[in-house]
């Protein structure tokens, strides 16, 4: 196994200026793969997102420039060779299975809805998703934006 940094943001919007600082800090923290959320990146889009990350970039993409997108970002120097892709349609979901010094990865990022059923329904599918294309179960890299919280503090005997 070998030693990855990793980053997972919810940059809400990479269409102006935002992606040049983002892009920078990302490359000046040294960060082997990044999972984005909110890129607001769709298909006219992506060669202009492109600019500045010499790295390889995976889109799920959004139909809105004005919401979701996710995608991951492979720094420009890691060694790795892809297995496959598999992303969503919705701009909620990619993952990506790589193999790094001869070790499988399966690399998830996701946007889960901010709606309690929906992203109810959307867990239980990016399980069943995770579970039947994840080349190596043990090597797992997980991150996103799940809107979920926990509210700390309260009394934990009313439910």
């Amino acid at each position: 196994m070998v030693d990855l940094k990793l980053v997972s943001l919810n940059v809400r919007g990479l269409r102006g200026s935002k992606r040049n600082i983002i892009f920078r800090w990302l490359i000046d923290n040294q960060y082997d793969i990044c999972l984005l959320q909110e890129t607001f990146c769709t298909n006219d889009f992506t060669e202009r997102f492109r600019q500045g990350w010499a790295g390889e970039i995976f889109h799920s993409l959004s139909s809105s420039s004005h919401s979701k997108g996710v995608c991951i970002l492979i720094k420009e120097g890691l060694e790795y060779k892809v297995i496959n892709t598999h992303e969503c349609n919705t701009g909620r979901f990619i993952l990506v299975n790589v193999e790094i010094n001869g070790t499988e990865y399966c690399i998830v990022n996701i946007y889960a809805p901010s709606n309690t059923p929906e992203r109810n329904i959307f867990f239980k599918d990016i399980s069943r998703l995770v579970k039947k294309h994840a080349v190596n179960k043990a090597n797992i890299l997980l991150g996103g934006d799940f809107n979920c919280y926990i509210i700390k503090g309260q009394n934990q005997q009313n439910n």
